[in-house]
């Protein structure tokens, strides 16, 4: 309730911000997508702030008519698709991702930052998005979804310009390094600011060590062969209150199951953290670098469960 009131007195204070409507009505497929009609090129030169806010609520009395597993939740931004075919999503980028909550009823509400990705959506006009709340094969169960798009200028004096994919993830097996190729960019002579932007939470539970969601997984990136590597970890795995105790930054409680113990990355109703890494610093700019990338488990290497990541390069002018 404290996350709730806070997010809502925040967002009643911005005055001076773009509500771009996504949806708004009840649903009960969890995969779908929506044409969102943005400001023109013009306005959205002057944004350098992009959110998403999402806010779902499950209506029924008896809580077994809601969503009954932690699942992956995200919207992606359609980069390739039929503009006469709303079905069509034939190539994405992730911006925003969540865990859905075990089993329970009520409302959630966040607000989660996506400003690295106005990059995508600089030209304005209509832009699509797919959303899911689950695999689409799973059981549907009616919710109401409200979502939308903020825009704001907060004078950070930079803006995204550019956003490029440079890895995914996969199953966390003996082969998951051996397919993450060396990824080429160059940013341009006039860039301010180049940063690594990834999405990643582990999954799955393997005998013995019950990687990749229980298990404290390392993710390395490295700028150029480089000295100083970009690190992703998860120390808090084990902790039997981690995700409880995270109910103040909007983790739904009163769930279902075990919903309350840390995860590798991730915990049941909440988002699930965008990490920058500012490499400025290491890059050459209107020249080709490199990025490299790598996991292991305990310094060794994977032993299984699946990584879901999307890691990218984005670049930012003033």
């Amino acid at each position: 309730f404290n996350h709730r009131a806070e997010l809502k007195a925040r967002l009643a204070a911005e005055t001076d911000t773009t509500v771009v409507p996504m949806i708004d009505e009840m649903v009960t497929a969890r995969v779908f997508n929506r044409d969102v009609t943005f400001p023109e090129a013009a306005a959205m030169a002057d944004m350098d702030t992009m959110e998403i806010d999402v806010e779902i609520t499950c209506p029924h009395r008896n809580p077994f008519a809601c969503s009954e597993w932690d699942r992956i939740a995200r919207i992606s931004l359609c980069t390739e698709y039929d503009a006469g075919d709303i079905e069509t999503c034939t190539a994405s980028s992730e911006v925003v991702r969540w865990i859905t909550p075990y089993w329970r009823r009520g409302r959630r509400h966040w607000v989660m930052d996506a400003s690295p990705f106005l990059g995508l959506v600089q030209a304005g006009g209509t832009q699509r998005f797919r959303i899911e709340m689950g695999p689409g094969w799973e059981r549907g169960t009616e919710r109401m979804a409200t979502m939308s798009v903020r825009l704001s200028n907060k004078d950070k004096g930079l803006k995204s310009r550019s956003v490029e994919r440079a890895f995914g993830g996969g199953g966390f097996n003996a082969d998951y390094n051996a397919n993450k190729e060396p990824f080429t960019f160059t940013p341009p002579a006039d860039a301010t600011r180049v940063e690594i932007v990834t999405i990643i939470s582990g999954h799955g539970q393997t005998d013995g060590d019950m990687c990749a969601e229980w298990c404290n997984h390392e993710h390395y990136f490295t700028v150029n062969g480089g000295a100083d590597r970009h690190e992703v970890t998860y120390a808090d795995i084990g902790n039997p209150v981690g995700c409880a105790e995270r109910a103040g930054e909007g983790v739904v409680p009163g769930q279902w199951g075990n919903w309350s113990q840390s995860r590798a990355g991730w915990c049941p109703g909440l988002p699930v953290e965008t990490v920058r890494f500012d490499i400025t610093s290491e890059v050459t700019l209107g020249s080709e670098n490199t990025l490299t990338y790598e996991a292991s488990f305990n310094g060794a290497e994977p032993r299984g469960g699946d990584i879901s990541k999307n890691t990218y390069i984005v670049w930012y002018k003033d």
